[in-house]
């Protein structure tokens, strides 16, 4: 082995662990009928299931999206209102 190979055996043991790990936890957040979602110090998703996009669109009317603002659809000021407070 040269100086300049790198033994990446165990970084790629790591990355398929931290890969599985997600795709569990990413199942378990999928399948609960609760509602289950995350989102950034700005309001915008990071994540959400399929029971909160159904709950914002029989809610709303709203297909919402990832790196989209959760405030924006909600067309109802006071929902808005009341989301922030909660979120805050």
């Amino acid at each position: 082995v040269s100086i300049f190979t790198k033994d990446i055996t165990k970084e790629k043991k790591f990355e398929k662990s931290l890969q599985t790990l997600n795709e569990h936890l990413e199942g378990v957040l999928k399948s609960t009928q609760d509602i289950v979602f995350a989102i950034d110090c700005n309001y915008n998703y990071l994540f959400f299931n399929e029971t909160h996009r159904n709950a914002m669109k029989n809610i709303y009317g709203v297909d919402i999206q990832i790196d989209t603002n959760i405030l924006d659809y909600m067309q109802a000021q006071d929902d808005a209102q009341k989301a922030k407070q909660d979120i805050d």
